[in-house]
């Protein structure tokens, strides 16, 4: 991909030329033949360095750099200025996949401790949609509970919905294991099951009969189940994928339709094998 202004490309510096200070300059591998030209001062070989593309030119891009990520950070001096030369230092191109697990290291021993564990993922996609899809199974689940629904009902629903967030998240680029983890399961059975879960308790009220409305009042606080199930259902309708629960959900929270109509049409669906519909 051609650099483009304000990318971010990660650079180690591999040799000197200039007493360990200078202007270094990158050649990026693609087809225009663009580079980056920064000015690094104090620098030391094995030094890596995220710099901001500032402008392109016909032949290479200016770079301002935002700070040495590993080694000596007193060598350098957020938003140093830009000199139109090269020479001084030798840069070797990072890959984006190594940046990312060394700011993930970063943020594990920050915050790892006895109690608290942090895994990483690099699959923002995934994460991201996980996280807000949860919440309409949860609103779902709480309909289920409140209606009288015991275990058994729920574990069925959360599977199933998880296997619809899943045919999503893959056709928007996320990775399939993400669904099966903390971000994807994970999430989904506390939410599910919580009577902290402001979507499980919302969830709880309209099975029970009251208005989606009133249910969101009473419960006081957000309901992101609410909003989040009309923006999967318009996504999953972009993309073309099936979601039946959420289509489900959606009319019951949005189009008023009784809940044991939206239960007994995901009934009665034509049968399916189970992997099948799952991964197909």
């Amino acid at each position: 991909m051609p650099l483009a202004k304000n990318d971010i490309i990660t650079l180690e510096i591999t040799a000197l030329t200039n007493e360990g200070s200078g202007v270094g300059h990158y050649k990026e591998d693609s087809s225009d033949g663009r580079g980056i030209a920064v000015f690094v001062p104090l620098t030391a070989v094995g030094d890596v360095i995220s710099c901001r593309v500032v402008k392109v030119l016909r032949s290479y891009a200016y770079g301002r750099v935002e700070g040495i990520l590993t080694a000596s950070p007193d060598r350098a001096e957020d938003g140093c200025p830009v000199y139109a030369k090269c020479g001084g230092c030798c840069f070797r191109h990072i890959s984006y996949e190594a940046e990312l697990r060394a700011k993930q290291g970063f943020v594990q021993d920050a915050f790892m401790n006895d109690y608290f564990r942090v895994y990483t993922s690099g699959d923002i996609v995934g994460v991201e949609l996980a996280a807000a899809l949860k919440n309409v199974i949860a609103l779902s689940c709480g309909i289920c509970a409140g209606m009288g629904f015991q275990d058994n009902t729920r574990a069925l629903l959360m599977t199933r919905a998880m296997a619809e967030i899943t045919r999503l998240g893959e056709k928007l680029g996320g990775t399939r294991l993400t669904f099966g983890g903390l971000a994807g399961m994970g999430d989904l059975i506390v939410t599910c099951t919580s009577m902290h879960s402001r979507n499980n308790r919302a969830g709880i009220l309209i099975g029970q009969g009251k208005s989606v409305q009133a249910a969101m009042e009473e419960v006081g606080a957000v309901v992101e189940g609410y909003y989040a199930v009309d923006a999967a259902r318009a996504l999953a309708q972009k993309v073309g994928v099936e979601m039946p629960i959420t289509e489900a959900a959606y009319e019951v929270l949005y189009q008023g339709r009784d809940p044991k109509e939206a239960i007994l049409t995901l009934m009665r669906r034509e049968k399916r094998h189970e992997i099948e519909e799952t991964w197909g």
